[in-house]
């Protein structure tokens, strides 16, 4: 039987109107139909926005963290209406060196880019996120207003990244200013640079790839983001009651942020296949590592593996396996099916990603390595090793959050369990050249983290300690290759700026 008419009009309006409030949410704010955190506007012309957004490693909101804290960095999100021909983003034609000192044809931003950031973003900017590491770098992020494309800037292991994930911005401005008070510049100046090789930076939605996505994505992103929100929070993690760790230490694992949720006490991720995943990879961590501590009774897994060739020639089989507690045992077990599945389909994204690095020149060794050092057992071999051994009280809070999660039990946190040593392995980091990095370069973590390590080669020990307790040090010796006339060759900075150099 037909339901009344009256009941059968209210739920199309109940429908029309669902449809209605994603697009109009949008539009208030359209970095929530990107997958960013709202934000605060800043500039609006009429026809294009700029909003100042606080964001972490994930491009998530930092929370109560706030802007200053290790990991978190300041954008500027604009979102640009594109000319009929895509472009977005302003350039003017010029002529720039070469790497071996050759003029070539070039690009440089046109002056209006610059006087916009001058006269209408950097001001608000200062005044409304004071609080901001790197003030002397603007990032600007732009998109095509009312258009939207796939690619995220992170790695995700959703089944719908279009949706659920943070969508990559079309091309990218980047100023930089000599002090406080003094005007922004394009930051290749600050390079020694007077332009950009024409192939560096989209100019509009004409020069990119990527897939375009319907419109309907915007309200898909916002539904979800809304159903996120509705999740219950987590307990907070309480300093000397439960192990805390300094952001630096997460950094420098460069693996997922999931593990670090579920250390802290956050069990959203589960029993998602991130999760599953994770939850199986720490049993083979700690059975590589620690199988000593294991008890009498863990139970073997494993497989089999053999390589066959097109020509019907085998390798020799190779077994694998790892001693699991029996406590874990029957989530391992359940997990199992779910786990290879997602394994195979990680395997041959890798695979696509290593071809596309391969025809873009990328290095065999570097690929494989960077695919060793990303494999989940690998990072949670590392996180062990962090942490300092088997036996310390961080790895038994991440082995312990993973079983309370899987049990459906309460965390560590929320049970308000006190751990002996929490408050000794909370200590945080001595001072480093990596930290300095982080809280003044707006180049992020991958930037620093590889600025670390070509520096040990090159900075004396009076260097490291110095630039590790205030980096701005090191910026005020590279910037002498700016100076006209230039140093002459012998001059210290010549040596320092290599290390950004290869870093770049």
């Amino acid at each position: 039987m037909k339901p009344p008419a009256i009941i059968r009009l209210m739920s199309l309006i109940l429908v029309t109107l669902f449809l209605c409030i994603p697009h109009s949410l949008a539009m208030a704010n359209p970095l929530l139909a990107r997958n960013l955190p709202a934000g605060e506007l800043i500039y609006t012309d009429g026809n294009n926005a700029y909003y100042g957004v606080y964001l972490t490693e994930q491009y998530t909101s930092p929370g109560e963290r706030g802007g200053s804290a290790k990991g978190v960095t300041f954008r500027v999100v604009a979102i640009r209406q594109a000319e009929p021909d895509g472009t977005l983003v302003h350039f003017e034609p010029t002529t720039i060196k070469d790497y071996r000192g050759n003029p070539v044809s070039g690009k440089r931003y046109a002056e209006k880019e610059i006087a916009l950031v001058n006269q209408h973003i950097i001001g608000e900017v200062d005044k409304k996120f004071p609080d901001r590491r790197n003030k002397h770098y603007l990032r600007i992020l732009v998109y095509a207003k009312g258009q939207y494309y796939s690619g995220t800037p992170v790695r995700t292991t959703s089944d719908n990244p279009d949706r659920d994930a943070p969508e990559s911005w079309v091309t990218v401005l980047n100023f930089e200013r000599q002090g406080e008070g003094a005007p922004m510049r394009p930051a290749y100046e600050a390079r020694g640079n007077t332009g950009l090789p024409q192939s560096r930076f989209a100019r509009g939605t004409q020069d990119i790839k990527r897939r375009q996505l319907p419109d309907t994505i915007a309200g898909l992103r916002l539904q979800h983001a809304a159903e996120r929100v509705q999740a219950p929070a987590a307990a907070e993690t309480k300093s000397g009651q439960q192990v805390v760790k300094d952001q630096e230490f997460w950094d420098r694992l460069q693996f997922s942020g999931s593990v670090r949720d579920v250390f802290e006490g956050d069990f959203s991720s589960a029993p998602g296949t991130l999760f599953k995943i994770y939850f199986s990879a720490l049993q083979w961590a700690y059975s590589d590592s620690c199988q000593r501590y294991l008890p009498d009774d863990a139970r073997k897994r494993g497989y089999v593996s053999q390589n066959v060739y097109a020509d019907g020639y085998r390798d020799a089989p190779v077994e694998r396996s790892a001693l699991i507690a029996p406590r874990y045992l029957k989530f391992y077990d359940a997990y199992a099916d779910d786990v290879s599945n997602a394994m195979r389909k990680r395997k041959s994204s890798l695979q696509s990603q290593a071809n596309t690095s391969l025809s873009r020149g990328g290095s065999v060794l570097g690929i494989m390595q960077e695919i060793a050092s990303n494999e989940p057992i690998a990072q949670l071999t590392r996180f062990i090793a962090a942490s300092g051994g088997c036996e310390t009280t961080a790895v038994f809070q991440l082995r312990e959050n993973y079983y309370r999660a899987a049990s459906g039990m309460p965390s560590l946190q929320e049970a308000g369990i006190v751990l002996k040593n929490a408050a000794e392995e909370s200590n945080k980091p001595p001072p480093s050249l990596y930290g300095a990095c982080m809280d003044a370069s707006s180049a992020g973590k991958r930037f620093c983290l590889c600025f670390e390590k070509e520096a040990q080669s090159v900075l004396t020990e009076k260097e490291k300690q110095l630039f590790a307790s205030d980096f701005e040090e090191y910026y005020k010796v590279v910037r002498k290759i700016n100076t006209r006339p230039r140093p002459p060759a012998t001059d210290r900075a010549w040596a320092l700026v290599q290390i950004r150099s290869a870093c770049n």
